[in-house]
């Protein structure tokens, strides 16, 4: 007689054994040797000459890329940094030439509406800070004043004109050698004109307009106060 199994199947189990039921089925525990068992070694050496493969067609392709990418050689990145200074430059010294016939045209106005150097000489020391700060605004400042020199009454009372008290002020505090020839240009163009005489007074440390300027009256005034 067939051992009654208590998990309801019949076959030759030991009596009084308990019988692990078979939710998988002896198909199973094949499959399941046949992943772990004596195919693993073989399934590892798979896996590891896969991993090999495919380790050096990644290995190949990253080479290739490597090879088709472009080189850059230092000249060219110091060229590309070059021309990114260059360009930040440009755009300061172009922001920098805005803001200096901003104050050129303040002081302008001021002049036109009747008022002096006292009234005015805000703007034209804001410029000439502005000319000092920026060295690549002497070019364009200069083209400014030669301008204003050629005219024949040499004041720049005409529209978008520099101001002849600035141009004289900006002689007198940055002494730039291009001055002179501009105003012997003057000279020669104007014989009959001693325009060019009060021009060249205002290289002069002592030069005597400085009365019209209140912080020149109060730098003077600082100085008797401390002697």
């Amino acid at each position: 007689m067939p051992s009654f199994n208590p998990h309801g199947f019949m076959g030759g189990a030991i009596p009084g054994s308990i019988t692990k039921p078979r939710r998988y089925g002896e198909q199973a525990c094949v499959s399941q040797k046949r992943h772990f068992g004596t195919t693993s070694t073989m399934g590892g050496a798979a896996c590891h000459l896969s991993s090999e493969t495919y380790g050096m067609q990644s290995s190949d392709r990253l080479k290739s890329g490597l090879e088709s990418r472009p080189q850059t050689s230092i000249a060219d990145v110091y060229a590309s940094l070059y021309f990114t200074l260059w360009c930040r430059k440009k755009m300061r010294v172009e922001n920098a030439v805005k803001l200096l016939d901003i104050y050129i045209a303040n002081a302008w106005s001021i002049f036109h509406a009747g008022f002096g150097c006292d009234r005015a000489e805000s703007a034209m020391f804001s410029a000439i800070d502005l000319l000092r700060e920026e060295d690549g605004l002497r070019a364009e400042f200069l083209v400014r004043a030669q301008t204003t020199m050629s005219t024949v009454d040499g004041w720049g009372t005409e529209a978008g004109a520099t101001p002849l008290e600035l141009i004289e002020l900006a002689i007198h505090e940055l002494r730039w050698p291009e001055f002179n020839p501009l105003i012997e240009t003057r000279r020669s163009l104007f014989p009959l004109d001693i325009r060019h005489l009060d021009l060249l007074a205002a290289f002069d440390r002592d030069w005597t307009d400085r009365e019209y300027y209140r912080r020149y009256r109060s730098h003077r005034e600082e100085g008797r106060c401390v002697r």
